[in-house]
């Protein structure tokens, strides 16, 4: 049995699809489908739900942005 999605298909496609390419935060995510023109309800009943199940994860994009900063030579050594 498959567990419950929660928010509307639209916005789960969009999210879904914006994730297929990279990882983003809770905060990308919102706003890129703001812009797609998804209501702010929708928006966080289907962000939550991603959240929930591991699929956004803010500190993955934090940690990567960080590892490339390194190999830059920025930060500490």
């Amino acid at each position: 049995m498959r567990a419950r999605e929660s928010g509307p298909p639209g916005v789960r496609n969009a999210a879904l699809a914006l994730l297929a390419r990279r990882s983003h935060t809770r905060r990308e995510l919102s706003q890129k489908l703001s812009r797609r023109g998804f209501s702010p309800p929708e928006i966080s009943a289907v962000v939550e739900d991603l959240v929930s199940r591991g699929y956004v994860d803010d500190a993955g994009p934090a940690a990567a942005a960080a590892a490339r900063q390194a190999g830059k030579g920025r930060g500490r050594a």
